[in-house]
């Protein structure tokens, strides 16, 4: 007998269909899998054995051949084991008058016959829902949270496999029940705001523009000058996300440990010693996302950057232009999204005092160049803003420093004009600031474009430094309310351009 039903895998962060094909054949029992599976899927044959063992079956009577379609492309976890479970009942004569084609299973099994968790569920039970023909798809009770965003009556919640089996005999219906959704951060007591840091009104305007449009931002100071401090206080500067992109933000983490289903934008702050892989994505056979990707929407604050990995650094090189990272294995390329704002620290030296009157530097000149050159071109052109944070113990500081009641304002304004912006140019909509070739006469006076190219070719920069320029200035513009970008905007942002400073510390 042939059955036949559905499942997913998971391919990046998208998934993609997959048919499973069981049949009997009339030679020795025992439960064999081809289409390249995994070690994992491999491994399902004794826990499919001792499950429908203990529910009563003498699975499998005969040779029992479990077929996974497309079989071009390894398959990789364990959400396989309900579908191939059923499958192998229906093949071997257990299930006669049931149509699994009918429905998608989604779950790991336990030897007892328990549903368990899967990684990746808000993906691959969104695939199978946009599949004609499948009615109803079956998912562990574990993953009710990722199930709660899901639209549509398709999904039926189960935690055993019983249950599953009841409902195909039509014994007793496993009836849809909407599913409460997770309740949203409407306000988080934060533990820091930019109140808290004394000081440092040139890092706090900085870090606002950096929020407000999205720009890459890096600060330079000596050791306890307040650069951590100062990052610290973002997450309670952020947005919250947009409905469309709360689904988007909750599939990355649907992939890992850190899965949420709120409206709070992701700040990641890995450590330094973090590999590679785990700063950029990767593995060695199941390919997970990096901490560019679980930043996505969010925020990536790294801290004391030259020491992180030289490959991981410079791998950040994609991410920080197109928003997405490429994963390659063999035979195989994954693509994780990662549009996330880089908030980068670092010191000015090995020793970190070449910054301080008080206390003298003794790294040699050639230690600090090599120093700073672990930060290469590339990435510092990437690089939006850069600021030189250091101590003062002055009463009254030369510019009075904005409050975090005032960043909020000023974050929020510009973000409603971009988007609005968005909207009336037929852009999709990111929510951080964008600039093409056919806005910049409505946004920018001729006046303002020449000084940009005088500028330009003064200092040599690159087009990608000069599109940022703009961009920064347009923020500028956008916090302040103005209709058109104007010198002072222009002039600020070249203030906050990290071309400059960092070649004069």
């Amino acid at each position: 007998m042939l059955a036949q039903t559905y499942t997913a895998v998971q391919e990046g962060v998208e998934a993609r269909l997959i048919t499973v094909e069981a049949s009997s054949l009339k030679t020795t029992p025992k439960i064999q899998i081809t289409g390249l599976p995994g070690e994992v899927v491999k491994e399902s044959r004794e826990r499919i054995m001792a499950c429908l063992s203990h529910l009563g079956f003498d699975i499998p009577r005969h040779r029992i051949l479990i077929h996974l379609l497309p079989a071009g492309f390894k398959k990789q976890g364990s959400q396989f084991d309900m579908a191939m479970a059923l499958a192998t009942l229906k093949a071997d004569g257990c299930l006669d008058g049931v149509n699994l084609e009918r429905f998608g299973f989604l779950g790991e099994l336990s030897l007892d016959g328990r549903l368990r968790a899967v990684v990746g569920l808000l993906s691959l039970a969104e695939t199978l829902a946009a599949t004609p023909g499948i009615e109803t798809i079956f998912v562990p009770a574990d993953n009710s949270k990722e199930a709660a965003l899901l639209r549509g009556s398709k999904i039926r919640i189960v935690s055993h496999l019983g249950e599953v089996l009841d409902h195909l005999r039509g014994v007793r219906e496993v009836v849809y029940h909407k599913i409460e959704k997770t309740a949203q951060s409407a306000s988080v007591p934060w533990d820091r705001t930019i109140d808290d840091v004394k000081g440092h009104a040139m890092a706090k305007r900085a870090l606002q523009v950096a929020i407000a449009g999205g720009h890459h931002f890096l600060m330079i100071g000596s050791p306890g000058v307040g650069k951590s401090l100062l990052a610290s206080c973002t997450p309670s500067l952020l947005p919250r996300l947009l409905d469309e992109e709360i689904v988007e933000v909750a599939k990355i983490h649907s992939l890992s440990s850190t899965f949420f289903a709120t409206d709070q934008r992701p700040f990641r702050s890995p450590h330094h010693t973090v590999s590679s892989a785990g700063l950029l994505g990767g593995g060695s056979g199941y390919v997970t996302p990096g901490e560019v990707t679980l930043a996505h929407r969010g925020v990536l604050f790294l801290d004391e950057l030259p020491e992180f990995r030289r490959d991981g650094i410079e791998g950040l090189r994609e991410p920080l232009e197109t928003g997405s990272i490429d994963i390659h294995r063999v035979g195989s390329r994954f693509k994780f999204p990662a549009r996330f704002t880089l908030i980068a620290a670092m010191n000015p030296c090995p020793c970190g005092l070449a910054m301080q009157s008080a206390r003298s530097c003794g790294c040699p000149w050639e230690r600090v160049e090599q120093y700073r050159k672990r930060i290469s071109g590339p990435i510092l052109d990437r690089i939006d803003l850069s600021v030189t944070m250091a101590i003062s113990y002055s009463e009254d500081p030369p510019k009075k420093p904005i409050t975090h009641a005032e960043a909020i304002k000023g974050i929020q304004s510009a973000w409603n004009r971009q988007q609005e912006r968005y909207r009336k140019s037929s852009h999709k909509t990111n929510a951080t600031a964008s600039l093409t070739p056919n806005l910049e006469p409505l946004i920018f006076s001729e006046k303002v474009l020449n000084l940009v190219d005088d500028y330009a070719k003064r200092y040599q920069l690159s087009h990608r430094s000069r599109v940022k320029w703009l961009r920064t200035s347009l923020t500028v513009c956008d916090i302040e309310g103005a209709e058109r970008v104007e010198e002072k905007h222009l002039y600020e942002a070249w203030g906050l351009k990290c071309i400059h400073l960092f070649q004069k510390l």
